[in-house]
């Protein structure tokens, strides 16, 4: 009988030192798991930082490049001879209402899209829901 108490205590300290064990490699790789996430965090901040100073600076050329595109169609304007509709001070006026009209256009088709690929409708799964329905799985209809 003084053996079983003996292995009795062996074992539950075995088994305490297991559970033990395995509460610090859990405490451990939740730590490590906080850490890396921190980092790849950081990391991701910085892209955001870089990917938004680029907007910023890709904004600036464009807004550049339709300044240069209303001057271009405001000397093509100025320089249509013998049009009587076309008077410098109008050509002066036009180009920016002609190539802000267009650009505007695009923004908003472009918007447009957007939304739409956006909806709901367009992010449901409708194949798995397919195969749901067809297999007869349990609140799927």
């Amino acid at each position: 009988m003084p053996q079983t108490i003996g292995e009795d205590r062996s074992f539950r300290a075995l088994f305490g030192d297991l559970a033990h064990g395995v509460s610090a490699l859990a405490r451990q790789e939740a730590a490590l798991a906080r850490a890396e996430v921190g980092e790849k965090m950081t990391r991701a901040g910085s892209g955001v930082v870089f990917m938004a100073v680029g907007a910023v600076i890709l904004l600036g050329g464009w807004l550049v490049l339709l300044a240069a595109l209303v001057a271009g169609v405001h000397v093509a304007l100025a320089g249509v001879e013998g049009a009587a509709w076309v008077t410098p001070e109008g050509a002066a006026w036009m180009a920016p209402l002609i190539v802000g009209g267009v650009t505007a256009v695009i923004g908003l088709a472009l918007l447009w899209w957007g939304r739409d690929s956006l909806r709901v409708s367009s992010l449901t799964p409708q194949r798995t829901l397919h195969t749901l329905r067809r297999a007869g799985t349990p609140g799927s209809r």
